[in-house]
């Protein structure tokens, strides 16, 4: 499995982690 997840609906990628590429911290986890 890869250490980043991609959301098809943001089309953004971050970590498993939290932590957002391009990305404020809260815009992808929901």
């Amino acid at each position: 499995h890869q250490p980043r997840h991609f959301c098809r609906g943001c089309q953004r990628y971050w970590t498993a982690g939290g932590s957002m590429r391009n990305l404020p911290v809260g815009a992808g986890r929901r």
